[in-house]
């Protein structure tokens, strides 16, 4: 996976994104295990809305086991 800088932050995502509306089908486990299998594979770019329903939600559940992964820094 590649990484680049997001805009003129400081922050390092993955090339590719996640777009979130699918999840909103889905529930809070499959979520969980979709966005997990996102993550593994080099995902760091999740995209949501509040018109996504749920889908802020059902990102956040998996987050606490990943937050340390995703705030660490990405060499490039």
């Amino acid at each position: 996976m590649r990484y680049v800088t997001l805009g003129k932050t400081d922050l390092t995502v993955s090339e590719f994104g996640f777009g979130c509306i699918p999840i909103i089908r889905f529930s809070k486990d499959d979520s969980v295990k979709v966005l997990r299998h996102a993550f593994e594979r080099g995902i760091t770019f999740f995209d949501t809305a509040n018109a996504y329903r749920d889908s802020e939600e059902k990102i956040g559940s998996p987050l606490p086991a990943c937050v340390k992964r995703w705030c660490s820094p990405r060499r490039r």
